[in-house]
């Protein structure tokens, strides 16, 4: 197809897209390098946007007592689409530490799942909300975003602190590829409990995570997604022009 008409390729997560396209479109950039060193040798033209995704209901208000949860505890997310797989016995373990340490703790979960909490002594401080239009909503009143180990979660993460809520999250990953602050990245599932606490207890780590939320709002507020891809477009008709492929 690609022979007749130029094909652009866009990959949803971190790096690259495996396409024989003649653009490929990265909306955060991953650790592969490989990928990026085979496209070029490949003679694909590599194209990074700066784009926000945007979450649908974002004027939608809600409280926390219309999602079950009352004004005194530390409420923290954990949203996806696949959560049956990714809170699987390490992160129920990190979940566990961190309500250990943290008695005020609950964790708010977004989307659909069948863990049964019970058998982990979990389930007063779980709240399974399921899937949710809304989740934009449910993001303003929570405190803290924890992504577990998985691809994707980039949408949620980046609209999470682009609300002001702080994200934790492991490295080489979506969200921390999208968000790019060390303050949100731990290097292993060790270090969530750790980095809960601190949040909580230590003020002045507090404040370092918070001005990092503060400067990832700034870089996005800045974008424009349409300007975006009229940057884009003019990109991939000069390339066009000048190779007279097509």
């Amino acid at each position: 197809m690609g022979q007749y008409f130029p094909l652009a390729s866009l990959s949803l997560n971190a790096g690259l897209a495996t396409s024989s396209a003649s653009f490929l479109l990265r909306l955060a950039r991953s650790e592969n390098h490989l990928q990026e060193t085979f496209a070029l040798n490949n003679g694909q033209k590599i194209i990074d946007l700066n784009y926000r995704i945007i979450g649908s209901n974002e004027d939608v208000l809600l409280s926390r007592s219309e999602i079950g949860a009352s004004e005194d505890v530390f409420l923290i997310v954990v949203m996806g689409n696949r959560l049956d797989t990714e809170i699987n016995e390490e992160f129920i373990d990190v979940m566990m530490q961190i309500v250990q340490r943290n008695e005020q703790v609950r964790f708010m979960l977004i989307g659909d799942h069948s863990i049964d909490f019970t058998k982990y002594g979990l389930d007063s401080c779980v709240i399974s909300l399921g899937y949710r239009k809304d989740y934009m909503a449910i993001l303003k009143v929570a405190d803290m975003f924890l992504n577990p180990k998985r691809a994707g979660g980039g949408t949620g993460g980046q609209n999470a602190v682009l609300l002001g809520v702080p994200v934790i999250t492991l490295p080489n990953c979506d969200v921390a590829s999208l968000l790019d602050e060390p303050e949100f990245i731990c290097s292993n599932y060790a270090e969530f409990p750790k980095c809960v606490t601190k949040y909580i207890n230590d003020a002045d780590y507090h404040k370092k995570v918070d001005e990092a939320c503060l400067r990832v709002q700034k870089k996005y507020k800045k974008l424009d997604n349409e300007n975006e891809i009229i940057r884009m477009n003019a990109i991939i008709q000069d390339c066009i022009t000048k190779s007279k492929k097509y």
